[in-house]
């Protein structure tokens, strides 16, 4: 019997761990909060005391949190099996460390919407009134940040008044809840990898299938082009599953874009699974009369790609499959949206890049000097350097200069092409 991994964390967190377990679907994760500490002194073990003693019955017990938890140390003997997750801030599960510290370094008061859905308590409990909260606030910070999760529809109404409150402007960050999921998932599948070296032989494929998924998760994150995300998922398909082959077909905008492996046409099970999959609704499918799995890769409710592995060697294992695909599929998701993020941005910059900074031109013909030394005109230039390209006509200026009689006729018509001539006629 699997057992029960219990998550405990504050009640600032909550909405937002309880969001990414249900997106999970995880069937073997609870949630306990305790209350927030946020300007207490630091918890004791004692407080959790309760929770150790229901997480020794069915699990194992996570604790998650900040500087709340500075005083947690040694793991006292009844309170095992236990495993603190103390970060030197809370925000650090919410957002990448970089981002929160650059905020700090700027003066930022930094708040989550669990903090601002009750921040008048937090003010009256810390013995502030608006005058002495607007000065304690004053002397050391700047501005107020939220790190938007997207859990509260009131967080920016709860925002403004906190703001206005204490006479400090305000911004909002949207990190969403990605970079929490990633934290979780870490924990989770440690956490299962825990479990498995306490089980029986059969169970020890599991735990050599949740490092290499761990080890993914890793390496996913360092990699900056589609391709060899893909290349890398791939490979841990066959190190996972041991199949005959693997296919991966990429979506953009909705419509099919590229298929791995490269150069290979997708068998005819792919297109009859995908039909099923759609008619049914289900991101995973598996297919018993050939034992192939097919796998719909999202993020943010957005088709990346299907992934399709073909003829698993060990149908036995079909359940833990199941589950572990479940587990790693939006992960997927996620580090193939940030590539392509990447690859337009960095695309972006090029093209910036293409016509920035100093540039010689001739002060007589205006010919340009490009990086080779040669003299090119104005139009070329541009159009061998950027996405513009040129149409030739001609200005009124220049048309009274070379055709003065063909400037008079066609002013005096009516019938002059180009800006409006505002000279007064003679």
């Amino acid at each position: 019997m699997k057992k029960t991994i219990m998550l405990a964390a504050c009640t600032h967190f909550e909405p937002e761990i309880r969001a990414v377990l249900n997106k999970m679907e995880v069937t073997d994760v609870v949630l306990r909060v305790f209350p927030a500490h946020c300007g207490h002194p630091p918890m004791k073990w004692k407080e959790f005391r309760e929770m150790a003693s229901e997480a020794q019955d069915s699990g194992e017990l996570h604790i998650l949190g900040g500087c709340c938890l500075a005083n947690l140390d040694e793991t006292p003997d009844e309170f095992t099996p236990c495993e603190i997750h103390r970060n030197v801030q809370c925000f650090y599960m919410a957002a990448p460390q970089a981002l929160v510290d650059a905020y700090y370094r700027t003066g930022a008061y930094l708040v989550t919407p669990g903090w601002l859905a009750n921040w008048k308590d937090a003010i009256r409990e810390w013995g502030f009134d608006q005058k002495t909260g607007t000065l304690f606030f004053q002397e050391s910070m700047k501005k107020i940040v939220l790190l938007n999760t997207g859990t509260d529809p009131e967080a920016h109404q709860n925002l403004q008044e906190f703001s206005a409150f204490i006479s400090l402007p305000s911004e909002t960050v949207e990190i969403g809840t990605e970079h929490l999921r990633l934290v979780l998932s870490e924990i989770i599948l440690k956490a299962r990898l825990s479990q498995t070296t306490q089980t029986v032989q059969v169970e020890r494929r599991q735990k050599s299938d949740y490092v290499m998924i761990l080890d993914l998760i890793h390496q996913l994150g360092d990699n900056y082009t589609e391709k060899k995300v893909v290349d890398n998922l791939m490979d841990l398909m066959f190190m996972l599953f041991a199949p005959k082959a693997v296919y991966f077909q990429t979506f953009r905008e909705g419509e099919p874009s590229h298929s791995w492996p490269e150069g290979q046409a997708l068998p005819s099970e792919f297109e009859e699974m995908r039909k099923n999959m759609k008619e049914h609704g289900k991101p995973i499918l598996w297919n018993s009369r050939d034992n192939s799995m097919l796998i719909h890769v999202a993020y943010q409710n957005k088709t990346m790609g299907i992934l399709f592995v073909e003829g698993l060697q060990f149908p036995q294992y079909h359940n833990h499959y199941m589950e572990i695909t479940q587990f790693i599929r939006d992960i997927i998701g996620l580090f193939i949206s940030h590539a392509r993020q990447f690859e337009e941005l960095k695309t972006a910059l090029e093209h910036v890049k293409q016509l920035s900074g100093l540039l010689p031109i001739c002060s007589n013909c205006k010919k340009i000097r490009d990086d080779k030394g040669y003299w090119q005109d104005v139009a070329v230039y541009v159009r061998d350097h950027s996405e513009a390209e040129f149409s030739h006509g001609i200005c009124p200026d220049c048309m009274r200069k070379l055709y003065p009689d063909y400037y008079k006729k066609n002013r005096d018509s009516g019938n002059n092409n180009g800006p409006v001539d505002n000279k007064p006629k003679k």
